[in-house]
């Protein structure tokens, strides 16, 4: 598909609905051998960008953080911005399905998801938003795609977007607002918790309320979602800080430095100092 075919001349008679202008859909498998290389999120005109992995994983670098981009998970952006998504290493597959929309409408109903929802979405790979997104790419890949004008495809556009505002509401569980503070807090959610009752309780939750939760949206139970936190905020302050590893891992909540670097290279396959070395 191209953007010509999005952008065909209007018809006489307009649709009176909101104008989407959607500007690709697609569906990308990244297979390897790849290296890990940036993406700008840079564009020369705003654009609107929903992201969903369906299997392998990608990263959503910003200045506070790496957020693993995993089964399940949306990314939603607005471009330009500085932020980074960081393809997976040589050999790690990434599969994912991609919107891209322009156009004040659109950008108004993104910035909306996002404010309700988060950057970070989690939603089940069978949701009707996924099914909506594979018949848009067949759709616009086929010689009936091809004849549609612009208002036909703002038609199917507005539809796409109030299937994932539906499956959003019921669905949808936003990765900051169940791992993290509320935004202005950079401090993750149970980096002091050291049990999965005490994590519960920061998120308010009971454990057996949180542990349904979670392994109905993110496929986790809460000890994996809590050192997977834990371990994230680490990385984070290892890029962008010096502080001493001691020091990190009693942050992030771990009683000795011996079982934070364990649990490090365990879940990173390097050590916390390789990892801080590497990002310079």
């Amino acid at each position: 598909m191209t953007p010509d075919i999005l952008q065909a001349r209007p018809p006489g008679e307009r649709w009176d609905g909101p104008h989407f202008r959607p500007l690709l859909f697609g569906l990308t498998r990244f297979t390897g051998p790849l290296r890990q290389h940036p993406l700008a999120f840079d564009a020369i005109e705003p654009e609107a960008v929903w992201i969903m992995t369906l299997r392998g994983h990608a990263f959503y670098e910003t200045a506070q953080q790496r957020i693993r981009l995993e089964p399940g998970r949306v990314l939603v952006a607005l471009k330009p911005n500085r932020n980074r998504l960081l393809m997976p290493p040589a050999g790690w597959p990434w599969v994912h399905l991609y919107v891209h929309m322009t156009g004040e409408c659109a950008l108004s109903a993104f910035r909306y998801m996002i404010d309700r929802f988060g950057t970070v979405q989690t939603l089940p790979p069978d949701s009707g938003i996924v099914r909506k997104t594979r018949a848009l790419v067949r759709l616009a890949t086929s010689p009936a795609g091809a004849a549609l004008d612009e208002h036909a495809w703002s038609a199917r556009a507005y539809d796409w977007f109030q299937t994932w505002w539906s499956c959003a509401e019921r669905h949808g569980v936003p990765l900051g607002k169940i791992v993290t503070e509320p935004p202005g807090h950079s401090r993750l959610i149970g980096l002091q918790a050291t049990t999965v009752k005490g994590f519960a309780g920061e998120l308010g939750y009971s454990p057996s309320h949180l542990s349904r939760r979670l392994n109905r949206f993110w496929g986790n139970a809460p000890g994996r979602a809590l050192r997977q936190a834990r371990l994230e905020e680490a990385a984070r302050l290892l890029r962008t800080t010096r502080l001493p590893v001691e020091e990190i891992a009693a942050r992030v909540g771990y009683r000795s430095p011996s079982s934070f670097i364990r649990a490090f290279r365990l879940a990173r396959g390097h050590t916390p100092l390789f990892h801080r070395h590497a990002g310079k």
